[in-house]
């Protein structure tokens, strides 16, 4: 399959690196959407109609599944005509178990998501809950003589979600990792945001970049098999970006000025929709560094989100709104390092849910900057990007944004 087909099969966003604003890589779409995951009773019909094992365990894995294979499962595909490698295959194949697990002290401590009671914990505070939906879900741990304790919480499929908390007595005069007591203000937003700045290098350094250039290496999860690419990607506040992504199936360059937008590929240039113009320009817009010289913009706003746990950090969210690119932070105040984004990405008129987890924050180019970006689609793993090289303000040649 050559790069072009690939294409006209995928959707791809590459959403990496909100701080560098490095990519938001819409791939030309012409032809039909990927196939939904097969139901169980998807495979059986299959089975039943003399399609080979072998042939539906192919097609398993082209579509995924949608199903868990327990032993009641099994036993129901094995009398369809299901063989052993068969159910080895949707075993593997089978999506990872979601959920929350809730780890308190003391124990004994009632829970509710989304003001339904779902369990009380252990006497060593432990509960796992797996019946919830992906998205955003709201916690309370309950237990008399405590202080209840609230946190938001964005489940992700095929991934538990830790929450770990020490509950306070009631008598106490401060709560630890309990929601705040201050009143929630765009102030304390803005408060927030000058924790952010002085955590990527300080007001001072934000403020000096005008352009960055950025080297990187991603792998794709997609329905066709996992995909590796390199990147270089090159961004001006001003509305440029000039973005190549090389891989197996080939080289394709994205191009957007402020009044034009192109992808060229093996079969020449096309020109981009608006849409896929428009968003591929609020990567930039997004960019935690062009934000962050926006604090004082009254056109931007930065509104506190309350508490939640990413990756085990006690979190804080902060929506933010400006030049028509909003997006959710969740910030860890202890070094102002955004931990994950969350945003809307507009796909021939229907929008996608788009989560970023930013990990290995290191210092480069005098600039705190994650390393590694895990993106997830819809809740569904989608790419994992390292990066190896950045410049900040680099020269940058006339001709990269020539058309």
């Amino acid at each position: 399959m050559d790069f072009r087909a690939l294409t006209n099969k995928i959707s791809i966003l590459l959403g990496v690196l909100i701080f560098l604003g490095a990519v938001a890589w819409s791939a030309r779409v012409s032809g039909r959407p990927s196939s939904k995951p097969l139901t169980k009773g998807d495979v059986i019909d299959l089975l039943k109609g003399d399609v080979l094992p072998q042939r539906v365990g192919e097609v398993a894995r082209e579509r995924g599944i949608d199903f868990e294979v327990t032993s009641q499962v099994e036993g129901e595909l094995r009398r369809a005509g299901a063989t052993d490698d068969l159910i080895e295959t949707l075993r593997n194949l089978a999506p990872k178990q979601h959920g929350i697990q809730i780890e308190v002290t003391p124990g004994d401590a009632e829970v509710y998501v989304d003001d339904e009671r779902q369990g009380k914990t252990s006497p060593e505070g432990r509960l796992k809950i797996t019946t919830l939906a992906p998205g955003q879900h709201r916690i309370r741990v309950a237990l008399e003589g405590y202080r209840d304790f609230e946190t938001t919480v964005e489940i992700k499929r095929g991934e538990m979600t830790r929450v770990v908390t020490q509950l306070q007595s009631s008598g106490s005069a401060t709560s630890s990792g309990g929601p705040s007591t201050t009143s929630v203000t765009d102030n304390s937003g803005r408060a927030l945001m000058a924790r952010v700045i002085e955590g990527l290098g300080g007001k001072a350094k934000v403020d000096s970049i005008k352009s960055f250039q950025m080297w990187g290496s991603a792998v794709f999860h997609l329905p066709q098999g996992d995909i590796s690419a390199q990147l270089d990607s090159t961004g001006d506040f001003r509305g440029f970006m000039r973005q190549i992504v090389t891989s197996q199936m080939g080289v394709m360059t994205n191009l957007v000025t402020p009044s034009s937008a192109m992808v060229i590929m093996g079969a020449g240039p096309q020109v981009m929709s608006q849409e896929e113009r428009e968003e591929t320009l609020k990567g930039l817009w997004r960019n935690g560094y062009f934000v962050c010289q926006h604090v004082n913009d009254p056109s931007f706003s930065f509104t506190p989100g309350g508490d939640t746990v990413v990756d085990s950090i006690a979190t804080k969210v902060l929506d933010v709104r400006g030049a028509g690119a909003d997006s959710r932070w969740f910030i860890d105040p202890s070094t102002g390092w955004i931990m994950r984004a969350s945003y809307t990405y507009m796909e021939n008129g229907v929008p996608i849910a788009v989560v970023e987890d930013f990990q290995d924050w290191q210092l480069t180019s005098g600039f705190y900057i994650p390393l590694r970006v895990k993106t997830t689609r819809n809740g569904s793993p989608f790419s994992e990007m390292v990066v190896t090289k950045l410049e900040v303000n680099p020269y940058i040649s006339p001709v990269y944004f020539n058309q």
